[in-house]
């Protein structure tokens, strides 16, 4: 695969980890709280295998938002190293380029 490709996979592949993990966390964050009391509203409240409530949005319990939301993470940050390796040359070239702007 040429670099060129690789690099564009890689970028999109980046974008769409980064979405997941974004819109998990916000719905981890606003919808999905933490915490020991359960939320009133029916619509967040769903009853588990064991008998019990569990927190649920868009169908899914808050622990497999979690897992969604750690995995994508996870992904996301390979992805940024990955990129960024494929970028060294010019991270490398870096200080020689911002030393040429200055004498402009």
């Amino acid at each position: 695969m040429k670099k060129v490709r690789l690099n564009a996979l890689i970028n999109i592949l980046t974008l769409l980890f980064f979405i997941t993990s974004a819109v998990s966390g916000i719905i981890l964050w606003v919808f999905l709280p933490s915490g020991d009391s359960l939320s009133q509203d029916k619509l967040l409240l769903s009853q588990g295998l064991g008998g019990e409530l569990e927190r649920v949005f868009f169908g899914l319990s808050r622990s497999t938002w979690s897992d969604l939301h750690i995995y994508s993470g996870l992904i996301f940050v390979i992805l940024v190293v990955t990129h960024d390796m494929l970028h060294w040359r010019w991270y490398k070239n870096l200080p020689r380029i911002l030393a040429r702007g200055e004498r402009r």
